[in-house]
């Protein structure tokens, strides 16, 4: 065997070993019951730039778990939603105000928008205080929030004026 082919086979037993690694790591993570509580209030920290009250805490709690069918225990899908949020809540401490960042924030409220067990919920309406949703399209379940109208109304102020006017205010 080439030096070269050996090498090869070498780097594929090392990735396939960190793979085995890093995924019976996750998998080990996620059996473990979260502190969907903590989750949730560092989550909401992060999004809403303000600390949730201890009403609203235990309400958004709560509905969160019975939106899993079990308020007391975090069952499979639970827990792996609490580390896709866990995931990105680092994504918007760590990166706020970026592009990728102000795009989270519509899926957040796109997937609790059209979701039936969040209508009239305070998770759906503390997901809408920040940037509400606007125009909502339910046949292809898109939204636009406020910062998108505005940002359209600009591009095509800017296309017809040829200027940026960055002090340009929409009104309802």
């Amino acid at each position: 065997m080439s030096q070269s082919l050996i090498f090869r086979f070498l780097r594929i037993g090392v990735l396939s070993l960190a793979f085995f690694v890093t995924w019976s790591a996750s998998a080990q993570t996620v059996a473990a019951e979260p502190d969907v509580r903590g989750v949730v209030k560092k989550f909401f920290k992060a999004y809403l730039n303000r600390s949730l009250t201890d009403m609203e805490l235990n309400k958004v709690v709560a509905e969160y778990r019975l939106s899993y069918d079990d308020v007391e225990h975090c069952k499979d899908e639970c827990r792996i939603a609490t580390k896709i949020i866990e995931v990105k809540t680092r994504h918007l401490t760590s990166n706020p105000s970026t592009p990728k960042e102000l795009l989270l924030r519509p899926n957040f409220l796109g997937g609790a928008f059209f979701d039936p067990q969040s209508e009239g919920s305070l998770f759906l309406k503390l997901l809408n205080e920040p940037d509400p949703a606007v125009v909502v399209d339910r046949r292809s379940k898109r939204i636009m929030t406020r910062r998108y109208v505005e940002g359209f109304i600009r591009i095509k102020v800017l296309m017809q004026t040829r200027k940026l006017d960055k002090n340009l205010e929409v009104k309802d």
